[in-house]
């Protein structure tokens, strides 16, 4: 009980100071870690804290607002599921505003979604066999695609590569992630072409121009991309060598118009249906128009795991989009910022830019996600999802091919890298061997010039566990 309570006064003062702070045993390794491996340039914000409340703790600078990266998708991931619940759903729409009369319809088909945040070709093709389902055959019009860029995080986004597939556009309707997929597939002979082509189906503006020999057995795989407008036609070029006895590969990169890929794949799927389409365009649905099909998402709490797992930028943006309200105007951020005050009680609340962390203007402190980590244990409609999400040391995810294969630590944690920004982090529950199930959060961040690099600084986040996780 001594120790706790000495403990317990030390936390205080490392919150209050921004020193360290920690009581006995494998907290106190980490504690004299923190006193001396931070370099200079290196900002730390870090807290260890035992769910009851009642084991030893680490902090250091806990109270120090930095950006979390990807570790904003747990603050997310937390105000969606208790907003919305796990078992909530996204519809997504053909609609029409002629009905069908032997199999046609008169007039022009739409796409509407609700802001499905995992709607992939697979999902799309349900939806159309549903519309055959129904009875439609033929369509004497266009499909009109009814999609909105979030304009907002089209700012945040020109920061980054914006032909990379993490930094696709988020729109209420897109599909596969907003991005497109090239597919290169080595030929029938070394020397020859390869074939390269849209998978997986042709997207109305986007062009193909396909460079990619066909190379010697076992020899080396290299696809260069790169992208040119050419009026209102998008070119891919695609160079580079794909050995003959190479696997398909599939490089993926960020659609400039979703509304086009979209509208692309269901006119693809539709005509596997034996349903075709005169053309693509996009535009609105009328006020009374009436559904013809209609699919509902995977239940949220399912999608958090795809999400969580592989740091989906587009997913998690598009939630926190869904969370704002269209009518009034209020962001999606805007909401998980009340939400962080109201319902986990933060006197200071995050700044949040965007849903998934990409945006360098997010700020939060270890102090304020483990607050939320810690509410959450508690909650039963939050914390099984919430943490069936989490990647695992040696699992699929993030954390695959971190700490130590043979002997993975009990961990499951968001991790959160913006590398160019020299920011890493790690965040979310890990099982000491004597003292039970905390909930801990490391944010750090290079300053500018700095020559630390980001597995530096990742490394850094595996000793520290190992140091706490002594017994």
């Amino acid at each position: 009980m001594r120790t706790r309570t000495i403990g317990a006064l030390l936390l205080t003062v490392g919150l209050v100071l921004g020193g360290v702070s920690a009581a006995a045993g494998s907290a106190d390794d980490l504690s004299r870690a923190l006193a001396t491996e931070p370099p200079s340039e290196v900002a730390v914000s870090l807290l260890f804290m035992p769910l009851d409340g009642s084991g030893p703790r680490v902090a250091h600078e806990a109270d120090r607002p930095l950006p979390p990266a990807s570790v904003q998708k747990l603050l997310t991931s937390a105000a969606a599921l208790d907003l919305l619940g796990p078992d909530h759903t996204f519809a997504t729409r053909i609609l029409a505003d002629h009905p069908i009369r032997a199999g046609r319809i008169e007039g022009d088909l739409y796409l509407q979604g609700e802001g499905d945040p995992f709607l992939v070709t697979e999902r799309l093709w349900l939806l159309a066999h549903e519309a055959a389902m129904r009875g439609l055959h033929e369509v004497d019009g266009v499909l009109i695609v009814e999609t909105e860029v979030v304009p907002a995080l089209e700012a945040i986004r020109a920061t980054e590569d914006r032909e990379r597939a993490y930094a696709a556009p988020v729109s209420l309707l897109g599909v596969n992630f907003n991005a497109l997929t090239i597919l290169v597939r080595p030929g029938e002979i070394v020397g020859g072409p390869a074939a390269v082509w849209l998978d997986p189906f042709p997207v109305p503006r986007v062009s193909i121009e396909g460079g990619v020999r066909t190379g010697r057995p076992g020899g080396r795989l290299r696809i260069d991309l790169d992208r040119a407008q050419r009026g209102a036609m998008e070119v891919w070029r695609v160079r580079g060598t794909i050995p003959i006895d190479a696997e398909p590969v599939r490089v993926r990169r960020a659609a400039r118009e979703p509304a086009m890929l979209a509208g692309g794949i269901l006119a693809g799927l539709l005509d596997q249906h034996g349903i075709h389409v005169d053309g693509i365009r996009e535009g609105t649905v009328p006020e009374l128009a009436e559904t013809v099909a209609e699919i509902r998402s995977l239940p949220l709490g399912e999608m958090l795991r795809s999400m969580n797992a592989w740091s989906n930028n587009f997913m998690a943006d598009l939630l926190c989009t869904t969370l704002g309200d269209r009518e009034t105007g209020r962001p999606g951020t805007a909401r998980i910022a009340a939400w962080c005050r109201n319902r986990i009680g933060l006197a200071e609340v995050p700044a949040i830019a965007d849903g998934s962390g990409l945006s360098i203007q997010n700020r939060v402190s270890a102090a304020q996600v483990v607050r939320v980590l810690r509410w959450a244990s508690e909650q039963e409609k939050v914390f099984p999802d919430l943490y069936a999400s989490l990647p695992r040391p040696g699992g699929e995810g993030t954390l695959r091919e971190r700490f130590d294969a043979e002997l993975p630590p009990a961990v499951r944690a968001k991790t959160g890298t913006l590398a160019n920004r020299k920011v890493s982090a790690l965040a979310g529950y890990v099982d000491h061997p004597t003292e039970g199930r905390y909930a801990f959060c490391i944010l750090q961040r290079a300053r500018a010039g700095s020559k630390v690099a980001v597995w530096e600084l990742r490394n850094r986040e595996e000793r520290w566990l190992d140091l706490f996780l002594r017994p």
